[in-house]
Parts: structure tokens; sequence; C-alpha cells
């Protein structure tokens, strides 16, 4: 089909045309007042990754940052972050927000739990949360039919995100001090045994005396030792002199000698027992030793782990608070009739060739010569 014949055709379905215009024009108008604005307002975030450490590769940081962006993204759009936003609302704005999202039934305030589950619902419908491509900043983004409380709910997401994220990070903590806390109590009691057990050691034995007492008995020792040597050598010179065993003088150095030794077995048992009461002490001296370290040592990282429990900073900044819109998102009232003139022109020129292909008209004399196969001499 020709430029020429489509001009003819449409002036021949000219009124098909206008007509298809003015009702998709008019059922323009109509949607564009019945539809409810909408205002949209943006809050964008900045995040610190965190440092992995100078042997991380730039590959592997590069995909650690975007798996740790896309994780903070979705827990931008958890219900746990849409419910402390509902929490955060003054109660006008949580009832005007209400009203809005859930107006096919009526719902009291305050909410019940069926109800905030609906809520949450809706309101996470209301938001849309983008990562930069190039870079740390997320975009929380919220669309309502009022633009100051679509303002207000991008502020408070992201708000609601960065209380949450400090949470999420010190929960764990917490409960590190907390069993910290429940072992402190068995360490001490531990601790306290063993020193209960040492004091009464060294009151049994008396800790002043006892390396007295060894250093005596060592002397002693050595002393006995000394003498059973020489008794032993005056027996010998007695024996020697072959006067008989039942000579006075042989017994006499035999009874000597028995007595010495007796006298050195004695001591040996006492030099042995204050041997054993030292190394017994000493085992109770690095069982109170060991006990207070590992209770020392409890006692720090119970103390640190409490510190970093009320740590409340976040590696989370915000770069920009959404601005109240002065104009709803989307297409102007004026826009959308021109572009639903321009649709409807359209929409009109397909319906007049429609309507040309379903009943074919002729419109020239190029049309009469291929309909009848007769050349036309004349046209008037």
């Amino acid at each position: 089909m020709s430029f020429e014949l489509i001009i003819q055709v449409l002036k021949t379905r000219f009124w098909w045309l206008l007509l298809a215009t003015l009702l998709t024009a008019l059922g323009a108008a109509w949607f564009l007042d019945n539809a409810k604005a909408e205002y949209q307002a943006t809050t964008s975030l900045v995040l610190d990754i965190p440092n992995q450490g100078p042997l991380s590769t730039a590959g592997f940081q590069r995909q650690l940052g975007t798996d740790y962006l896309m994780t903070q993204v979705d827990i931008i759009k958890s219900p746990r972050v849409a419910k402390l936003v509902i929490e955060s609302l003054p109660p006008e704005s949580l009832r005007a927000l209400v009203d809005e999202l859930l107006s096919e039934e009526a719902i009291a305030t305050p909410l019940n739990r069926k109800a905030e589950n609906k809520l949450t619902t809706r309101i996470l419908q209301q938001l849309t949360v983008e990562p930069s491509r190039d870079s740390r900043v997320i975009y929380v983004t919220v669309v309502y039919p009022t633009a100051e409380m679509s303002a207000a709910l991008a502020d408070a997401f992201a708000d609601a995100y960065m209380a949450l994220s400090v949470e999420l990070q010190v929960e764990p903590i917490r409960r590190n001090a907390d069993w910290f806390d429940g072992q402190l109590a068995g360490l001490r009691d531990r601790l306290e045994e063993k020193q209960r057990l040492l004091t009464e050691y060294q009151q049994e034995v008396g800790i002043l005396a006892i390396d007295e007492r060894l250093d005596a008995a060592t002397r002693r020792f050595e002393q006995l030792s000394a003498r059973l040597v020489e008794a032993q050598a005056e027996t010998y010179q007695v024996a020697s002199r072959q006067l008989g065993f039942q000579h006075p003088e042989y017994k006499r150095a035999i009874r000597n000698e028995t007595r010495i030794a007796n006298s050195l077995e004695a001591e040996k048992e006492k030099l042995f027992a204050a041997k054993r009461e030292r190394d017994q002490l000493g085992l109770l001296s690095q069982d109170v030793e060991s006990a207070k370290l590992t209770y020392n040592a409890a006692l720090q990282r119970y103390q640190e782990t409490s510190l970093e429990s009320r740590f409340n900073q976040t590696n989370i900044s915000i770069l920009s608070r959404a601005s109240v819109p002065h104009r709803a998102s989307g297409l102007s009232r004026n826009q959308g009739l021109v572009l639903a003139i321009a649709l409807g022109v359209l929409f009109g020129i397909g319906v007049a060739l429609l309507l040309e292909v379903i009943n074919r008209r002729l419109h020239t004399a190029r049309d009469v010569t291929r309909a009848t196969g007769l050349e036309v001499l004349a046209e008037v």
C-alpha cells in the first residue's frame, strides 16, 4: 500500500480516525483524574565495607563488596526493618499509613500481630532498594500517595536499617558476654577451692617450717651417712683382727653400726616425707596459679565482650536524606493528555487501515483498473 493510498484511506475514514482519537483521549483523561498521584522520595546511604586484611586479593575483595552490598539490600527489604519503621512512626502518621494502605478494612491502632504483618507487607511494596553499580552507595526509595509521608518513610527505612545493623553486630557479642558471665562464676569457685586447699595444706604442714625441716633432714641424713661409713670401717677393722664374733669389742662395733643404720633409715623416711610435702605444696601452688590464669583470661575476655556489647556505632552513614517531592512521579496531566492523543491518532490510523482491509473501497483510477481490468479514460 503506497503512501498516497494511505492518505486517501485516512481521508475516507476520517470520522473513524477522529472518533478513535477522541475516545482514547477521553479514556486517558478519565484515568488521570481517577488515578492516585504518587510521590517518590529517595534516601541514599554509603557503606564502609569491612577490610579483609592485606592478604585478600583484589578480585576477592570486589566479590566480597558485591555480596556485602546485596546482603545489605536484602536486610533493608526485610520485614524486620519494616516493623522497626512502623514502631518508629508517631501515632498520627501510623494512623494515616493504616488508613491509606489498609483502607479495605477497618483496623484500629495499636496494631495486633495480624494487622502489623499486613501493614509490613504493604509498606514493603512501596519500597525500592537499589545499590550503585560502581560505588558503595545504596538508594532507598519509597513511592507513596502523599509527598511528606514518602520522604518520612524513606528516612525511616534508612534509620531503621542503621539501627538493625548495629543490633546484628552486637547481638552475638552479647550472647558471648552472657556465656562468659556464666563461666566466670564456675571459674571463680574453682579458683577459690584451689586456694582453700593450698591454705589448708600450708597450715597442716607449716609452710614457714617446711624448707627448714627439709634442710635439717638433709643435713642429718648426710651426717648419719658419714657416721655409718665410719662405723662400717670400724667394724671392718675389728673383724680384721680376728677376735671372733663373740668378742665384746666386735659386738659393740656391730651394735653401733646397726644403731646408726637404723637412725639413717628413719632420717631417710623423714627426708622423703619433707620432699613429698614440698612437692605436694608445689602442685597445689601450680593448681592455684593455673586456675588464676584461666580466671583472669576469662575475666579479661568478658570485659572486652561487655565493652563491645555496648558498642552503638555502625559502618553505615546517610549520604543524603530524602527531600519532600514537589510533584508526583511519572507523567503530568498535560504530558499524559499529549501522549494519549498521540496514541489515539495511532490507534485511529490502525482502525482506519483495518476497516479498509475488511471493506475495500475504490479511491483512485488505479484501484478501478486493478479491480476491473479496464483502463480509465477520464476522471470527473
